[in-house]
């Protein structure tokens, strides 16, 4: 069946004398949460008043502004059958979205709104089924952040915007390998539910501020830093951060860190201060003739996978508590011991950063928890 055949959801036969101008209406009809039997009824109405009173041009804008609500609707669906076409999907594919679209009981979304996302989803994952298998997950995070933000006292509109925002979500679960299980490769809606779910509570938890917009920034100059870190850890060990100063910074502050300590890419002189606070694994170094560090090996920092997973529990559990062991106080003393351990400004500015609001981090990730 080809895309003209079925884009007209409802076929209606006008009455022989509805009005010319009602009769040009009827190819741009489209179901919008109403059945077609209605819509004829509603039409069969006004042929019959255009017989009985002979204003025919009155019936006519009559019957224009009685159906402006489908009419704007049923444009508004081809709208996006139309979206789906110019991305290269065939017939028999925009006849199953069509069906699909009608088929769903998502509350809060109607038949356009499930056709919408479908053709968003698609335009990130070009694959249809799974662009239909997100599509019901997106739209109850679209409810669910509508209908917390608005009994919040924040106001409607928070649904609108995240609608903007869920390509960006889905690019998110797409680069932290959210999308598939690991080990099947198959489409997991576990674990993309779980990433919605984390996105979701971290919007409504930080009263907007913090989008999946800041999130794919974060990955975007984070990297391989980004990426390696564990759900909690991205989610929540980092909104605080990404609140206060943005996801692009957070990411560089990241990597920068990620590069200095894991992969062991640092100055000779603050390799041997982390000797020395005894952050290396003495078994991993390299010494030169002189008896001085000559090399660190990527993974040679004690702890390397805590690091890794998760850069805020290890300066927690391993950082602040050796320098502490070792006569550091807390306070700006701390934060000059902290810096003298990395090469890098940014890197070293983060931690610092990290450290002065390790406090609202950690309310962060606890009420996660909850």
């Amino acid at each position: 069946m080809s895309f003209e055949a079925y884009k007209i959801a409802v076929s209606i036969s006008l009455v022989e004398h509805v009005s010319a101008g009602l009769a040009s209406l009827s190819t741009h009809f489209k179901r919008a949460d109403m059945d077609a039997a209605a819509l004829q009824k509603r039409l069969d109405s006004i042929g019959k008043m255009t017989l009985a009173g002979g204003l025919l041009v009155g019936a006519g804008a009559f019957g224009l502004k009685a159906l402006q609500g489908p009419l704007d609707e049923a444009k508004k669906y081809q709208s996006e059958m139309a979206r789906l076409q110019a991305q290269g999907v065939g017939d028999a594919a925009l006849a199953q979205a069509d069906k699909y679209a009608k088929a769903q009981r998502v509350i809060g979304a109607s038949h356009r709104d499930t056709l919408k996302m479908v053709a968003e989803a698609n335009s990130v994952l070009r694959d249809m089924h799974h662009a239909e298998a997100v599509t019901p997950l997106l739209l109850r995070m679209k409810f669910g952040i509508e209908s917390v933000m608005s009994a919040g006292g924040h106001g409607a509109g928070h649904g609108e915007k995240a609608e903007r925002m869920f390509m960006d979500a889905l690019k998110v679960t797409e680069l932290r390998g959210a999308l598939n299980d690991p080990v099947s490769g198959k489409f997991s809606e576990e674990r993309f539910s779980n990433a919605l779910n984390f996105m979701t509570r971290a919007y409504t938890a930080s009263n907007g501020l913090v989008k999946p917009t800041e999130y794919l920034n974060m990955i975007k100059t984070g990297g391989i830093a980004a990426k390696s870190l564990n759900d909690q850890s991205f989610y929540f060990g980092l909104m605080h951060m990404a609140q206060e100063q943005g996801g692009s910074r957070t990411g560089t502050g990241l990597m920068s860190a990620f590069q200095n300590m894991y992969m062991g890419r640092t100055t000779q002189q603050v390799a041997e201060e982390m000797n020395k606070v005894g952050l290396l694994d003495k078994d991993k170094l390299h010494y030169g003739k002189t008896g001085h560090l000559a090399k660190i090996d990527p993974g040679s920092l004690k702890d390397a996978e805590l690091f890794r997973t998760n850069q805020f529990g290890y300066m927690n559990t391993i950082m602040l508590p050796l320098l502490r062991s070792q006569g550091v106080k807390d306070g700006e003393e701390m934060k000059m011991a902290i810096a003298k351990l990395f090469s890098n400004r940014t890197g070293g500015s983060s931690w610092v950063t990290m450290y002065q609001e390790r406090a609202n981090i950690q309310k962060h990730i606890d009420a996660a928890g909850n």
